[in-house]
């Protein structure tokens, strides 16, 4: 195996390719729910974002996660078959990989208005702190599955790049909802491995049964929404 095929191994494997749609697709459906025209599709901009909503964005969202969770990681059997475990030996390239996404963010920043720039560093923001510490939402109930409006922010900013305004409150609400519900039903099979790890998530907090109602009430307001 050359080294360029082992790069990109590992790139597929850090930014898991099978979540990539979690950041893209809301960009995409936030994008056709802005754009006040077919043409506004044929925008440079919209494949640039594109682009980065699927590959960079993700590179950062679970680079800075296996960074920060080099500890807690050695308890999850999920590592070394489908996602990266991070050794002090990776540690390195990983950083220098994180700061070459953060140069392209920077770069994209740059050429946005200001209230694109503010959307972008909330996205950014949430992804950063959801994992890293002092902050660390994924360990604070609540705010774990609050903090997963990370992946509703691709579409806000995909709605404002489209049509020049911000989507209607109901809409992102409708997204925090879905996004909260999703989280935290998602949080429920690992209850164990956090409470083994030390990790104070909702569904630790909650138990499973009480978890699954929160989630159901969750997706039923969503669906009402």
């Amino acid at each position: 195996m050359t080294s360029e095929t082992s790069f990109l191994r590992y790139i597929l494997k850090l930014s898991r390719f099978r979540f990539w749609i979690y950041t893209g697709g809301p960009f995409v459906v936030g994008y056709a729910l802005g754009a006040p025209t077919l043409e506004a599709f044929f925008a440079l901009d919209y494949y640039v974002y594109l682009l980065y909503f699927f590959l960079p964005a993700n590179i950062f969202i679970y680079g800075v996660n296996d960074y920060w969770d080099e500890d807690t990681d050695r308890l999850n059997r999920k590592k070394d078959e489908m996602e990266l475990r991070v050794t002090a030996r990776d540690k390195r390239r990983l950083i220098w990989i994180l700061w070459a996404t953060v140069g392209v963010s920077a770069v994209l920043m740059v050429f946005q208005d200001n209230v694109e720039r503010i959307l972008f560093l909330i996205f950014l923001s949430l992804s950063y702190f959801y994992s890293a510490k002092p902050l660390r939402f994924k360990a604070v109930p609540v705010l774990d599955f609050s903090s997963n409006m990370l992946y509703i922010m691709p579409g806000i900013f995909a709605y404002y790049l489209a049509g020049g305004q911000l989507p209607p409150l109901l809409l992102v609400l409708a997204g925090y909802f879905h996004i909260a519900a999703m989280h935290l039903f998602s949080a429920v099979p690992d209850i164990e491995c956090d409470k083994e790890a030390g990790i104070r998530t909702t569904a630790v907090v909650l138990g499973e049964r009480r978890s699954l109602m929160l989630v159901a009430a969750f997706w039923t307001i969503f669906s009402a929404l």
